[in-house]
């Protein structure tokens, strides 16, 4: 397993959580720069293949609409989260 924590300057911190085995990661609460957890991605050489949100605060989501835009990959988050956040209604 292959663990990198982001910590910014304001909000929660974030995660990247990959696999040596299958090279692919997943981000958890994105609430760092967008470029800096997609070059924490790049570094570790993984492939982001899921965003996941533990809920809908700003300070744990701020970055998802743009990793998104620039991985493809899906976002996760409890429904009762998305519906109940209209910016993540959208995503």
């Amino acid at each position: 397993m292959i663990l990198r924590t982001l910590t910014p300057r304001r909000g929660a911190n974030c995660y990247v959580v990959g696999s040596e085995a299958s090279g692919e990661a997943i981000v958890i609460d994105p609430s760092v720069d967008s470029d800096a957890v997609l070059h924490a991605v790049d570094e570790l050489g993984l492939s982001l293949s899921l965003i996941v949100a533990t809920h809908s605060h700003i300070d744990h989501i701020f970055a998802v609409k743009r990793i998104k835009e620039q991985t493809d990959a899906p976002f996760a988050v409890h429904e009762a989260e998305r519906a109940g956040n209209m910016q993540l209604s959208q995503k």
